[in-house]
């Protein structure tokens, strides 16, 4: 059986590692928090990177049109023999 020093001492070594758990908790909360916001900004980064790039490749397209209009307009017909 455990002397009443050795129990003490278990106390004691059982409430330092719930003191340590719950500080370790408070921390990975901490963290997840972060976590999720850094997450929340990179959502609303590549929502307006897909808006962006959407409307470059319209514009890309539209000028692409343009141009080959432009290309053929001044070609003349040309009979085959």
């Amino acid at each position: 059986m455990a002397t009443l020093k050795e129990l003490k001492t278990k106390i004691n070594s059982v409430k330092n590692t719930q003191k340590t758990t719950r500080a370790m908790k408070l921390v990975s909360t901490a963290k997840l928090k972060r976590a999720e916001e850094a997450l929340l900004l990179s959502r609303q980064y590549a929502k307006k990177i897909e808006e962006v790039t959407n409307e470059i490749s319209l514009k890309l397209s539209s000028i692409k049109e343009s141009i080959n209009i432009r290309a053929f307009s001044n070609l003349k017909k040309v009979k085959k023999v």
